[in-house]
Order: C-alpha cells, then sequence, then structure tokens
C-alpha cells in the first residue's frame, strides 16, 4: 500500500466517465501489485508504507524520491533490471548494476541536514556482530569495499579501494572541535571479568602490500601523507605522524617501542627535506638523555674526550652512548 502522486492514480486507478474529484478528497490510496506495475514499464513497488514521489522508471537511470517519506519499509522495492534493495535477512539479497549503467554512482545517498531532534547523525550506520558460536573458525568484517581493475588500461585515472573526506565546506567561520577523515578503533567494554585472548596480532589499522609482477616495486609504500594547501598557501602543519595517550580515560598507556622495523631494506631511515633539527629531545637527565654521562664532562682537548651529555642506546643488551655537546668546539 501506499499514497503516490494523485496525477498517476487519476490515469490509473480511476475509469473514464468516473467522478476524478473524488480521489482530491483522499489521502490514502490502496494499489496491487499489478496497478503500481503499470506506473512504468519494468518498475515494480510493493508493501511501500509512506510517501512515493518523482520519477519510477525500470531502467539504471531509476529515480525513487523518498525524500518526503515518513515510514518507508523498503523490503519489497525492485528496481526492474537493476536489483533488489532489502531490509529482511533473505540470504545473499543484493543490488546489482547492469555493465551498461550510465550513471556515476551505483549507490548514492546524500542528506541535508537542518536540524537534530536526537543525537549525532549518521549518514549511515552498518553492524556486523557475531553473536553465535557457529563463527569459531569464521571471520565476521563491518564491511568489504573493493574497488578493482579487471584487465583494462588506466593510463590516466586511478584505483581506490575506498576515499574518506571530513571536508569543511563553504567560506563562513565557523568553530569544529575535531576533524577526522578516518577514525580506527579496537574497543573493548569496560569492567570486563575475563580476559580477551588475541592469538596473533591486533591493531586498528593494518596497511598491507600483497604484490605481484609490477614493472617498478619501488613505486609501492607502505604509507604515504601528502599535505597541500587549497589556497596554494605554504603552510607548516604539526606532526606527521603523532602519537599520544588518550586523556579521556584513566591510567597511563605506553609503547613497548615507538618505531619498530621488523623488516630489512637498504635505508632505516631517509631524510630528503630541509629540516632545522635532526631530533628535538627532552631535557638532559630525562629518559635515554643522559647529562655528563662521559667522563670527563669538559671541552674536548688533545688528550681528553668529554661530552656536556649523551644517548643512552641499547646494542644487543648493551648500553652504548652518543656524545652531545652544547657548544661547538674548535
Amino acid at each position: 500500500m501506499g499514497r503516490f502522486n494523485k496525477a498517476y492514480i487519476k490515469k490509473l486507478f480511476i475509469p473514464d466517465g468516473k467522478d476524478k474529484g473524488q480521489l482530491d478528497k483522499m489521502t490514502r490510496v490502496t494499489a496491487t501489485a499489478t496497478q503500481l506495475n503499470q506506473l512504468s514499464t519494468g518498475a515494480y513497488i510493493g508493501n511501500v508504507t509512506g510517501n512515493v514521489t518523482g520519477s519510477v522508471v525500470g531502467t539504471a537511470s531509476s529515480n525513487i524520491d523518498l525524500s518526503a517519506s515518513t515510514d518507508v519499509d523498503s523490503s519489497n522495492i525492485i528496481l526492474g533490471g537493476v536489483g533488489r534493495i532489502s531490509t529482511g535477512s533473505y540470504a545473499g539479497t543484493a543490488l546489482t548494476v547492469p555493465s551498461t549503467a550510465d550513471q556515476n554512482e551505483g549507490l548514492y545517498l546524500r542528506y541535508s541536514i537542518t536540524g537534530f531532534s536526537g543525537s549525532d547523525f549518521s549518514g549511515m550506520y552498518l553492524r556486523a556482530e557475531a553473536a553465535t558460536n557457529a563463527a569459531t573458525a569464521k571471520s565476521v568484517y563491518g564491511a568489504q569495499i573493493w574497488g578493482v581493475n579487471n584487465a583494462v588500461t588506466q593510463t590516466t585515472g586511478s584505483l581506490w579501494g575506498t576515499i574518506s573526506y571530513a571536508y569543511i565546506k563553504g567560506a563562513t567561520a565557523v568553530t569544529i572541535a575535531n576533524a577526522y577523515a578516518i577514525q580506527a578503533e579496537i574497543s573493548m567494554d569496560a569492567g570486563r571479568t575475563g580476559n580477551a585472548t588475541i592469538t596473533t596480532e591486533a591493531t586498528p589499522i593494518l596497511s598491507k602490500i600483497l604484490a605481484g609482477d609490477l614493472a617498478d616495486d619501488t613505486k609501492v609504500h607502505g604509507m604515504i601523507i601528502r599535505a597541500g594547501d587549497m589556497d596554494g598557501d605554504s603552510a607548516t602543519f604539526g606532526s606527521a605522524i603523532k602519537v599520544v595517550d588518550d586523556s579521556a580515560t584513566a591510567g597511563t598507556c605506553k609503547f613497548t617501542n615507538g618505531l619498530e622495523l621488523a623488516i630489512g631494506g637498504t635505508n632505516a631511515l631517509q631524510i630528503l627535506g630541509t629540516w632545522t633539527n635532526f631530533l628535538d629531545l627532552p631535557a638532559a637527565g630525562t629518559g635515554f638523555v643522559v647529562a655528563n654521562e662521559l667522563i670527563p664532562s669538559a671541552a674536548p682537548d688533545a688528550t681528553t674526550v668529554g661530552a656536556d651529555a649523551c644517548l643512552t642506546v641499547d646494542v644487543n643488551g648493551t648500553p652504548y652512548y652518543i656524545a652531545l655537546y652544547d657548544t661547538l668546539h674548535a
């Protein structure tokens, strides 16, 4: 059942010679699936509660505007020749776009929020939950998104798996507490009475390279951080990579290693840009920055080697020291 555009209903359901004016007094029209099918060739709408307006065409360019709907059950909306959108539990439910589709988006959802009657707004909420022990030997994915090149040439094009924006639009002055294009978390319930065991590893972000026959392997990088400015300004940003303790939780968390390179290569560190300092370290006497560790601590001369401070370096369990001087000596 549904409430539809009266112009369609008058033409479709009221026979010639009957009082079409009666329809203007109606606020709800009950229609059979056969009648609804006649709205356009190849399109079928059934079991819809609410308002459906706009064009209903069973082609790849179909538009079903549910913007005025109050309670739309899409479990039985079928776009002719395109596929099925379902809110039910039917296994294998899918929306398949034919290869002849001439639109830029397979699925396009756009919201313009002018007011909030509840809590924060989400354009889409997707949750896949393992709620049975039948998942013992199986994996659970919240979502899988693939950008696939299937044996075609993209000489000037790019291949993206996912692109995500935290987009600050317009020119009006605004204040935003935080902006994150992507937030990835490993999260747990507080107050657990039993331990969760990770048998191999866990990480909020797994950056993985599975290469094949590449013309130039050096074009592939584990991570690229590219900085720019929309107005062409020469901006100076904060830290390219920043690791901090979460101040929103109690306690103080630490890492065993700030950076672990458990793989071999040519250079452990390559610096090509111009930097003022090689390192910005805490004060002498703090952590691995040791004050006056080397004796004598006087300025070096022909017979002595001294240092104002030094760095402690662990080499296979043995401490070594790198001398530091706060004055350049002749």
